[in-house]
């Protein structure tokens, strides 16, 4: 029997300089601003109960007569990061897209299976059924700015990190250990209703794919509504507008 579609709309969001590196021609949205005006390519992302956003990045590395490639990726909501390696030449859109889709589902299935939430193999294989039909994503290009500012720290982690290990060559595996450190560390993010808020990306990570990928699992009363499924860690529904 054919899965069904899961209801969470999938925004990408690939900055200009990443669009224009991979020759991708994208819509661009927009809101309107106090005065009415629109802030084209420069939309705060949103990640709700029906919706999540990924924020892209590329960080070019030169290495002699030679470019190494970082797509960083930053979910919204819990500013979880991922880093997608490439050395010597960055690949077409659809291949770092299957790389990203893969790395996500590798940490969902790493710290949801590190938690005493998830009691099996068979409860694991729901989970993955459930983030696989998630359906083809929105993409634009925009740059969140209130995002790009963890993705300048991510750029900075990546050459302090290659300067501690005396390293030219950022690899697949140094991406894994280094986002592994970031996404544990605390963060600062601008609160819904003003003012700022400091979490740990991982701690947000993972409350949202319990609630988004684990439904009817949730075995505690604790935890879970009558319905066996995870909190709802969201609280408000924002629709996304594009303008080609």
């Amino acid at each position: 029997m054919k899965q069904p579609k899961h209801p969470t709309q999938l925004v990408y969001s690939l900055s200009k300089l990443l669009a224009t590196k991979l020759k991708l021609e994208l819509v661009r949205p927009s809101f309107a601003g106090a005065q009415g005006q629109q802030n084209v390519g420069a939309q705060s992302l949103q990640t709700h109960s029906t919706q999540i956003s990924w924020q892209f990045q590329l960080h070019e590395r030169r290495v002699g007569f030679f470019s190494d490639y970082v797509v960083i990726a930053i979910e919204a909501y819990s500013r979880f990061t991922l880093l997608l390696a490439y050395t010597a030449s960055l690949p077409t859109w659809q291949q770092i897209e299957k790389d990203f889709q893969l790395l996500w589902m590798e940490q969902l299935a790493l710290h949801l299976g590190r938690t005493n939430l998830v009691y099996d193999q068979g409860d694991m294989d729901l989970i993955l059924t459930q983030y696989k039909s998630l359906a083809p994503p929105q993409m634009v290009r925009n740059l969140d700015q209130s995002i790009s500012g963890h993705i300048t720290d991510s750029k900075h982690w990546i050459e302090d990190y290659c300067q501690q290990l005396n390293i030219d060559r950022f690899s697949e595996k140094h991406a894994w250990n280094l986002q592994e450190h970031i996404n544990m560390n605390k963060k600062r993010a601008k609160k819904a209703g003003g003012g700022k808020e400091s979490f740990v990306p991982l701690e947000r990570f993972l409350d949202d794919s319990l609630y988004r990928f684990a439904k009817g699992l949730c075995k505690s009363a604790e935890q879970g509504a009558k319905t066996k499924d995870f909190p709802n860690p969201h609280r408000r529904n924002v629709s996304l507008t594009v303008v080609s």
